[in-house]
This record gives C-alpha cells, structure tokens and sequence, in this order.
C-alpha cells in the first residue's frame, strides 16, 4: 500500500478516487455492455427459431396440400398446393434475411432451392394427371365405340334373327295354305265326281248337298291358317260351293237340276285343278324357302354364339379396365390384353362368317383401331402411373427433407444459442468477480492511500497540540491535498516554534532588562 501511496502522491484526491472509481465504471459498463450484447445474440436466436418453426409449420400446411392434391388431383387442390408452396418460399426469404452468417445461409441452401424444386415437381404431377385424365376420356370413347360397334353388330344380328324368323313363319304359312288348298281341292274334286256319277239330278243334289256342308265346315276351320291372299283364293270356292248348295235346293226339274249340277262340276274342276296347282306352287316354294333357311340358321347359330363371345369380352374387358384404373400395375394390364386378343379374335370370326354384310363384315377392320388404341393407352397409362408414383414419392421426400433440415437448424441454432448462454453467463460472472475483487481491492487501496498519511497528520497535530515541537512532519513534497495540510501543519509547527523561539528571546531579553535594571540601579 505504501508503494501505491508513493506513486500517486503527486495526485489530487480527486485524480485518485477517478483512478479507481473509473475503471470500475467502465467494468460495470463492460459487463453491462456484454449483457446487451449477449441479450441481443440470444434475441437473434430466438428470432431465428422462432421463423424457422414458422417455416416448420409452413412445411406441415405443404405437406396437407401435397397430400389432398394427391388424393384428388383437381384444379383447386392444385392451386391451393401452388400457393402452399409460395408461402413456404417467403417463409425462408423471410428466414434468410435474419441470417448473417455463411454457415448458417449454407445450411438452407437445400430449404432456399426447394419451392423451385416442388414447383416443378407439382406441375409435373398436374401434367401427369391430366394426361391421365385424357387417357380416362380415351378409354371411355373407345369403349363407346366398341360398344356402339357390338350394339350395331347386335342388332344386324336381331335383324337377320327377325327375318329369319319371318322367313320361317311365311314358309310355315305357305304350307299350311298348301294343304288348306290341298284339302279344298280334294272336296272340290270329290264333289265334281260324286255329281257328274249320279244317275238323275236329284242324286246329284243329295250328294251336292252333303258335300257342300263338309266343304263350308271345311273352309270355315281352314280360313283362321290363311293369309288374306289366301282367303281370297277360297273364296272362289266358297261362292261355287253356296252355288252349288243353291242349285241343289232350288225349284227346277230333275233334268234341269242335273244340267245345272254337272256345269257347276265343271267349274268345280276348273277351280279344283287352280287350287291344287297353287297348292303344290306353295308347298314347292316352303321347301326352298326352308332348305334355305337350313342354311342360314347354321350362320346365325354360329354368328349369335361368337357375338355372345365377343359380348362377353366386351363385359370382361370394361370390368378388367375399371379395376386396371383403379391401379395401372402390369399385371392388371394383362387380363385387359387377354380380353382384346378374345375381342379381336371373334370380331375376325364374324366378318369371315359374314363377308357380304355390311355391319358384320368390316367389323374386324373397324374394331382394330379401336383396340390398338386400348392397347397403348393402357401401356401410357402403366408408365403415366409409375411416373406419379415416383414423382409423388419425390415430392413428399423433399418435403421431409426440407423438414428434417429445419429441425436440424433449429436444434444447431439452438445449440449455438446454448453455448452463447453459456458464454455470456461465464463471461457475466467473470466480470462480477473481476469487478468486485476490483472494487475491493480499489476500494482498499484508495482507503489506506487517505488513511495511512491522515492517521500520520492526526498523530503529527495531536503531538504538536501536546507541545511537542520537535516532531517530525513527513509528506510535505506531497502533491496532493495531503500534502497541502503537511505543509498547512508544517507552517503551524514552524510559526509555534518561532513564537517559542521569540518568547524565549523576549523570555532572555526580559531577563537582560531586568539585570540591566537591577545592576542599573546597583550601580
């Protein structure tokens, strides 16, 4: 203490207590100074965490958006993703403009490039799906047109069906007419004889009229088989038999009634040839008409069965093309080629059993395109949906890895924030510490510097209050106000040695007169 309180001797009071009190000013000041400065790192890191959970959460609402679009790709779903993706890149724009440092912009590099990244990605996916969308479209037309084609071919068939069916009906009419004429000739020619053999006209008339009953009963059950071409055929015979009936109940003589019955037998075998060659004109006829429908019913039996097949095909295929869609693996596209093959192949079977027709004949040629066209738009369809499956796949992959990078940046972040606590609490208390050690010790120091040459002036004074003039006063080349009072005391010790001094020289001169008086008055 005593070295310290040489060297600043020469200073004011004022000069040392700023010597002391200064420095621990400024440490006070440092360590309020490191406070502010590590507040103000660990705001930033705050700040910092606090954007970068917001992007976390930017990522969260991303992947919802990724996720919907996913599960139904519209426009909608797909603009909400567009902006889900631009919130995220001013999210990290906002991020990136808090960051100073290039560790920390190095770190979302891969966060900053991925709203480039995604966006891509996401129009690739809207391609994807509307080029998915237009292959759903191109299924449906092709199969529209294979069914508008089977519906065609189906209905030929109906048609050909139905005239086959006509034809049998009217080749089954022309032999029941065939045999109603049949019959009516044989009475016509039964009766033309039984009158013609009669012996006398009234035999005639018995016999006439006991055929002309069976032939009327005849007629009336035959007429519900015949046509209307028909029944104007019998009707002749009709009107001949009521002649005859007529003439055989008349009143006329025995010799004109069998004038009258044999001219009408002559009719009766004019009528009765017609009718029996119309009858075998019509029997004729229905056993062409049905060898040739032999014929034609084996092509509509084998053309009905494979339409049935293709039919079947048909049905197969879209069943096979809806599950196909559902989800576009290879292996679903199999069955879907089995169904075609099938398709072509009975479609090629029905224009060779029907070369002439015009529905069923260039059907293999119009339904060939149609199935090359299912054929590669199926294997469009496989690529298309290992693409989205990848391309989706990647999208939700960066997404988590944008994520994963965040998180790790945060926990980095806060790391760094940890140790910059950690630092500043350090540093705090090494401040604290330095600063209070300071203050003692400046405090100490400053003390005995006053103390030491005050308790010398206070022993000095009370000495010299004593009387003793003979102390010794030190510190009077003191620059300092102690100085000032060494001398101030120095001057007053002085003053009262001199007043001593003088006393005693008035003290000896008083003596001197008193002797000079007494040995004046001696003498």
């Amino acid at each position: 203490m005593g070295f310290i309180d040489r060297l600043l001797q020469g200073r004011k009071i004022v000069t040392k207590v700023r010597l002391f009190v200064v420095p621990l000013i400024l440490l006070i000041a440092g360590v309020g100074l490191a406070g502010y400065h590590t507040a103000n790192v660990l705001n930033g890191h705050m700040t910092i965490t606090r954007a970068t959970i917001e992007n976390i959460g930017d990522f969260e609402v991303l992947q919802r958006t990724l996720q919907d679009f996913v599960e139904t790709p519209t426009a909608l779903s797909h603009s909400a993703l567009k902006s889900a993706i631009g919130a995220q890149a001013e999210g990290v724009a906002d991020l990136k403009r808090m960051l100073v440092s290039d560790g920390d912009l190095q770190r979302i590099k891969p966060v900053e490039d991925l709203a480039a990244e995604l966006s891509v990605k996401t129009d690739d996916l809207w391609k994807n799906r509307q080029h998915h969308k237009g292959s759903l479209q191109s299924v449906q037309t092709a199969l529209l047109g294979i069914d508008g084609l089977a519906g065609g071919v189906t209905k030929r068939l109906d048609d050909l069906q139905k005239a086959y069916e006509d034809k049998e009906r009217t080749g089954k009419r022309a032999l029941t007419e065939a045999y109603a004429f049949k019959t009516i000739a044989e009475r016509l020619k039964g009766m033309a004889s039984s009158v013609q053999s009669a012996d006398d006209g009234e035999q005639a008339a018995a016999v006439a009229m006991r055929i002309t009953s069976i032939l009327k009963q005849d007629i009336r059950n035959l007429a519900n088989m015949l046509s209307n071409e028909g029944l104007s055929k019998i009707k002749t015979a009709q009107m001949l038999n009521e002649k005859v009936a007529s003439i055989a109940v008349a009143d006329m003589s025995s010799v004109e009634r069998s004038f009258a019955l044999l001219t009408a037998a002559d009719d009766l075998t004019t009528l009765q040839q017609a009718l029996s060659q119309e009858a075998m004109e019509r029997a004729t006829g229905a056993a062409v008409q049905f060898v040739e429908l032999g014929k034609e019913i084996g092509s509509i039996k084998d053309s009905l069965q494979l339409i049935n097949n293709a039919l079947q095909s048909v049905n197969n295929l879209r069943l096979h093309i809806q599950a196909f869609l559902t989800e576009p693996k290879p292996d679903q596209r199999v069955p879907i080629l089995s169904d075609v093959n099938a398709l072509r192949a009975a479609s090629a079977e029905i224009s060779d059993l029907n070369p002439d027709d015009p529905l069923m004949g260039p059907l293999s040629q119009q339904i060939e395109p149609i199935l090359q066209k299912l054929t590669a738009i199926t294997s469009d369809e496989v690529a298309l949906s290992q693409t989205w499956k990848d391309e989706r796949g990647s999208a939700a992959q960066s997404i988590t890895s944008g994520m994963a990078a965040l998180k790790e940046f945060i926990a980095e972040a806060q790391e760094v924030g940890k140790e910059d606590s950690e630092w500043s609490a350090r540093l705090s208390v090494v401040f604290m510490v330095f600063g209070t050690l300071l203050a003692i010790a400046g405090g100490l120091m400053l003390v005995e510097t006053l103390r030491a040459p005050l308790r010398r002036i206070t022993e000095t004074m009370k000495r010299l209050a004593q009387g003793d003039l003979s102390v010794s006063i030190e510190g009077r080349e003191r620059g300092d106000e102690i100085g000032d009072m060494v001398r101030s005391v120095t001057v007053f010790r002085d003053a009262a040695i001199e007043n001593v001094r003088l006393e005693q020289d008035a003290t000896s001169a008083r003596e001197l007169s008193s002797a000079d008086a007494d040995r004046r008055a001696a003498e």
